[in-house]
């Protein structure tokens, strides 16, 4: 069994059809400011609508698909151009998109620092040109990415006074409804945020779609997509990744990813195809086809070394790597944490949980609220320990199956546990039954399955290793 603790990296981008979307805008934000096709020749003090540096800029980011390199460059050609021109507004507000693309670590998650560097690139070009409304669309995106609803349709509603691009304004619009999980009432909007063709925002529609769980007019879109561009790499490995972690169609997910990176030789494609092989992998295993499950297993390390956890999670939501998770952990594969490095990853990944395999001996527990609670240290306050926690749901479950609470058959035992590592805080409470203002953090383990945790004999080679390696992350 491998047993070494991987390095933990920032998460991968996660590309799909909102991020599609997001650059549909971002091409729209751009172009709604006409510039010349053909920049003149640069004088001591170029203007900032003829400076050729914006303009090359511009035309790499109409462009751009993914790739970090083309966000370098942009910012190096406006870093450029601002030294010229540092009143340059329509230089500020490209540099607040590129920091805002640079700052989404996931389609659903956005590292805090890069988007307060896109505010304040925001704040510089608004304070230069205060009645350019495409700057409060951007404000708009920047406020709803923050969880800031409110003060995100006030600068929409500033942008449209203003006289904003009404298409830009309605998908804008479309995407902060969708963050707050109301789909239907988006798609009208979606339908009014037309593409570059004249045709409608398919990756917004998309969205709004998936978030009704109408699976099929989802797929509908990623086939006419292929079909409008058969050569686009991205089209190919987004239909990939939504027949991987929608569809669960493992086999049909891999040949839409070999097919994008025959077009294009792209980190993501090669993750989910990863992701896609070690599905494959764990079928053959639980069905008991053991050189199946071995090729399977070889091909998606060919396809990106690294942990099949972390790779995993990276890929697909919850729901869907578990199952892989729990074969993992049967089959003695990947990595497995100890409780202090599950703390310390956890740490580094909040306020996100990480998938991951969890050796543990279970020192403590309790019975609270109709939960159990299993520690790895004795006194759960202290800052290594490990928490597991099921839900009353799994408690239920556990009791259905085996007679008896968890916290009475698992405390004492060493224990393998498949799922999701997450720091929570805990507060302290006052005389009035209200948070005190003091906290402290415990990481957690949440069992909805009671299935996720397996009982290993100490003494059997199977059993994980007691001692806590050095952990890099």
């Amino acid at each position: 069994m491998e047993r070494t603790i991987a390095r933990t990296t920032k998460s991968a981008v996660v590309l799909v059809c909102l991020v599609f979307a997001f650059a549909v805008g971002l091409h729209r934000a751009l172009a709604a400011e006409p510039v010349p096709t053909k920049p003149a020749a640069m004088p001591a003090s170029s203007p900032p609508e003829t400076d050729p540096d914006i303009l090359e800029a511009t035309r790499l980011m109409d462009h751009w698909g993914g790739d970090g390199a083309v966000l370098a460059k942009v910012r190096s050609l406006l870093a450029a151009a601002l030294e010229r021109n540092p009143k340059s507004s329509r230089a500020y507000r490209r540099l607040a998109r590129v920091e805002m693309l640079d700052a989404m670590e996931t389609s659903d998650h956005y590292d805090e620092a890069g988007l307060a560097r896109a505010q304040k690139a925001l704040d510089r070009a608004i304070e230069l040109e205060p009645t350019k409304g495409d700057a409060f669309v951007l404000r708009s995106d920047i406020d709803r990415l923050q969880r800031r609803f409110e003060e995100s349709e006030v600068a929409l509603k500033h942008a449209e006074a203003l006289g904003s691009d009404a298409g830009l304004v309605a998908q804008s619009r479309a995407f902060l409804l969708q963050a707050q999980g109301r789909y239907a009432e988006a798609i009208p909007l979606c339908e009014r945020a037309k593409g570059d063709d004249g045709e409608p925002n398919n990756g917004c529609l998309m969205d709004s779609y998936e978030g009704l769980g109408r699976v099929d007019d989802v797929e509908r879109l990623h086939k006419a997509f292929i079909a409008a561009h058969p050569d686009s790499a991205w089209n190919h490995g987004n239909y990939g990744h939504f027949l991987l972690c929608t569809r669960d169609r493992p086999d049909d997910a891999e040949r839409e990813l070999m097919a994008a990176l025959e077009r294009m030789d792209y980190g993501l494609a090669h993750r989910h195809l990863a992701a896609a092989r070690y599905r494959q992998w764990s079928l053959a295993y639980r069905k008991g086809d053991g050189a199946a499950a071995e090729r399977a297993w070889a091909s998606a390390q060919a396809a990106l070394p690294g942990d099949p956890a972390q790779i995993l999670d990276d890929s697909c939501n919850e729901d869907w790597v578990l199952p892989v998770l729990k074969t993992l952990r049967d089959a003695r594969r990947g990595t497995v944490l100890p409780p202090v490095a599950a703390v310390l990853v956890a740490a580094e990944k909040a306020p996100y949980a990480f998938a991951g395999i969890f050796a543990l001996e279970a020192k403590g527990g309790a019975l609270l609220g109709g939960s159990a609670f299993l520690n790895s240290e004795s006194d759960y306050r202290d800052q290594r320990c490990l928490t597991i926690e099921f839900t009353p749901e799994a408690v239920a479950r556990y009791r259905q199956k085996h007679g008896s609470d968890p916290k009475q058959d698992l405390t004492g035992k060493t224990l393998l546990v498949a799922g999701f590592a997450k720091r929570v805080r805990i507060d302290f409470m006052n005389e009035m039954r209200m948070p005190s203002g003091a906290f402290y953090y415990q990481t957690h383990v949440i069992i909805t399955d009671p299935d996720q945790v397996s009982v290993v004999d100490p003494d059997s080679e199977q059993a994980p290793q007691s001692e806590q390696p050095h952990i890099h992350v």
